[in-house]
């Protein structure tokens, strides 16, 4: 029932940014320097809305998940992963943090708005097992739905200029940027 109920808000979440950027993925969406789709006063409205209805219903499923008695019999005491081990194979993300490894960029290395605008407290539970690594998916899907509703709430992020493409890049250069993605740490090199 739970994975059911959030295919159908990852629907409309994919909608949302196919009426974004024409691409219910994003692709082109976020480009080295900028976007080529300005964020729209009236776009803005419908991504507010459709973000707090994502809110409003995952978190009704949620609370219907981790109620569950056949659920809590699966979740709970069960998949247990170590943090030794998964400090020896260098785990990253959520399973890091069900198992009480504070490994999150988002804090350690603070970058864009999780440095200046919301700083960034990571969810990091202790048990390990599957209710802890649901748990953390959980909270942190909270907690990205207020950093967007809290960003869209900015002024002027429908002003931000196109990127400048014909600017040329240094040459013989290597620029790198760590980012907290959905599995853990991403890293995404430039090379001139």
């Amino acid at each position: 029932l739970g994975q059911v109920a959030c295919e159908a808000l990852r629907t409309i979440v994919i909608n949302t940014t196919q009426r974004w950027c024409g691409n219910r993925f994003g692709k082109s969406l976020i480009r080295p320097g900028g976007t080529d789709f300005p964020l729209r006063p009236e776009l803005r409205g419908i991504i507010v809305d459709n973000v707090k209805e994502v809110r409003r219903r995952y978190s009704e499923v949620c609370e219907d998940l981790f109620t569950t008695p056949s659920v809590l019999a699966r979740f709970d005491e069960c998949g247990k992963v170590g943090r030794t081990q998964l400090q020896q194979i260098g785990a990253v993300g959520t399973a890091a943090r069900a198992s009480g490894l504070l490994r999150d960029i988002r804090f350690t290395h603070p970058y864009g708005a999780y440095g200046d605008v919301f700083p960034h407290q990571p969810v990091v539970l202790e048990t390990g097992d599957v209710m802890a690594r649901a748990q953390v998916r959980y909270r942190e899907v909270l907690q990205s739905i207020e950093a967007i509703l809290m960003l869209l709430r900015e002024e002027g992020m429908e002003e931000v200029p196109l990127p400048e493409y014909e600017k040329p890049l240094a040459s013989d250069s290597l620029c790198f940027a760590l980012t907290e993605g959905w599995r853990g740490e991403i890293c995404h090199v430039a090379l001139t």
